[in-house]
């Protein structure tokens, strides 16, 4: 977390002190210590430069709903009202996610994203961290997936697609929304994953040379472009996979 200052780093030190003590004892599904969870999603959003405010909330977002020893007041009187807003929001967010994508069983995300339910949970603050403490929250819950009973691994893993994948897009964290996509593929439906990702390699390997030539075409193209010459110091053309989920899609 170079990108903060000495202060905003000294009270993200002192978050994570507070969620070690809060979760102290406190174990996931897969045994780790639940600590682990808080850490990771503060480090997801230190990985997108989010503000000291967002990555403390990251830490203390489990603090009121999953211990006794914090409330939204202690944490509005240590960190300020900014945090108490985002845990206290995400808080909220986390208790109708799974009631909502459950009133609309059998339909897609696409039905949903037509049913505009990513801007109703928009709606549901003026805060807009809320709901990037939430994905980074459920980004580091799929990538530990692998610990719950499999009927609960394809219920969140739809949920994600449902919700989750599509609330990033609109935000626009395609990475984010990507790796989502990705992991509730995986989830929901591991034979068909499976069977992509095997054809996709196959389909690589054939066609990495085509695909080579075309980028160093076009990177011939971009050098000698005069205007791009006096408009950019550097351009560089990168042949980019296609996610196996968006993959998929298109073959279905």
């Amino acid at each position: 977390m170079a990108y903060l200052s000495d202060l905003e780093r000294a009270e993200v030190y002192a978050a994570t002190e507070m969620a070690f003590h809060a979760h102290d004892g406190q174990k996931r599904k897969s045994g780790e210590p639940f600590v682990t969870h808080p850490v990771a999603v503060a480090g997801i959003l230190a990985d997108q430069r989010m503000d000291h405010e967002t990555v403390i909330a990251g830490l203390l977002h489990d603090t009121v709903e999953d211990t006794d020893h914090v409330t939204f007041d202690s944490i509005q009187e240590r960190f300020g009202p900014a945090v108490r807003r985002i845990v206290e929001g995400e808080t909220k967010v986390s208790k109708v996610s799974s009631s909502v994508s459950k009133q609309v069983p059998g339909e897609g995300p696409a039905d949903v994203a037509n049913a505009d339910l990513q801007q109703m949970f928009l709606a549901m603050t003026q805060e807009v961290r809320v709901i990037i403490v939430k994905l980074a929250d459920r980004l580091h819950n799929m990538r530990t997936l692998g610990s719950l009973k499999p009927e609960k691994r394809v219920r969140i893993a739809n949920e994600t697609l449902l919700v989750f994948a599509p609330l990033a897009k609109l935000l626009g964290m395609y990475k984010v929304k990507n790796e989502l996509e990705e992991l509730a593929f995986r989830w929901s439906t591991p034979e068909y994953h499976a069977e992509t990702a095997r054809w996709f390699d196959e389909l690589s390997k054939r066609q990495e040379p085509v695909v080579r030539s075309a980028a160093a075409e076009l990177q011939a193209l971009c050098d000698e472009d005069e205007f791009l010459a006096s408009a950019c110091s550097l351009v560089e053309v990168q042949p980019r996979a296609k996610e196996f989920y968006g993959v998929f899609r298109r073959a279905g």
